[in-house]
């Protein structure tokens, strides 16, 4: 009888938790550049200049890469499937709106499936061009819970901003060629 008490006890903990947790996040962070917004927009777009600046790249130098589709159309796709830290997924251009908005959808497979958003918002700014790189992600019943005790803000955040000064020194080093 003790054990159904201790159980009846863990199952209505679990769902506390699964009603309390988060059950989703947003990171953004942003940077300034000295490139026009069309120049921006024509970097972000391209999933392939993404492995050039990318935060996650050096983690597995050795992982496989490829793309289906047109490089910075709707539709196309880059995929990845490397180690534990990188995983396995793909993303995919959904939404282009000419030198002001990107937006793809990440599918992540491993460690850990995932549909979340990522985007790219891109404007005029007094010192050059603005760009905001965002993420949304929804969790899943009882994934949820993890979130209690993980930060996206702590675990993607700083990979933002190193991403977003890499890709600034990317794009400013083309645009001076």
């Amino acid at each position: 009888m003790i054990i159904v008490y201790i159980l009846s006890g863990l199952v209505a903990l679990l769902a506390v938790l699964m009603l309390i947790a988060p059950k989703g996040a947003m990171v953004e962070r942003s940077i300034v550049t000295k490139i026009s917004p069309k120049e921006a927009f024509d970097s972000l777009r391209s999933l392939k200049n993404f492995d050039q600046w990318g935060p996650w790249s050096d983690r597995d130098p050795m992982q496989d890469r490829g793309y289906r589709g047109t490089d910075g159309e709707i539709g196309s796709v880059a995929w990845w499937k490397g180690n534990k830290e990188v995983g396995e997924g793909e993303q995919e251009i959904k939404k282009l709106e000419p030198n002001t908005y990107i937006e793809t959808e990440l599918r992540f497979m491993k460690p850990f499936k995932a549909i979340n958003k990522s985007s790219w918002r891109i404007s005029n700014d007094p010192e050059g061009c603005k760009v905001v790189w965002g993420f949304e992600a929804k969790f899943r019943m009882p994934m949820n819970i993890m979130f209690l005790f993980v930060s996206m803000e702590n675990s993607i955040g700083k990979d933002f901003e190193m991403g977003l000064v890499r890709w600034k020194d990317f794009v400013e080093s083309k645009s001076n060629q």
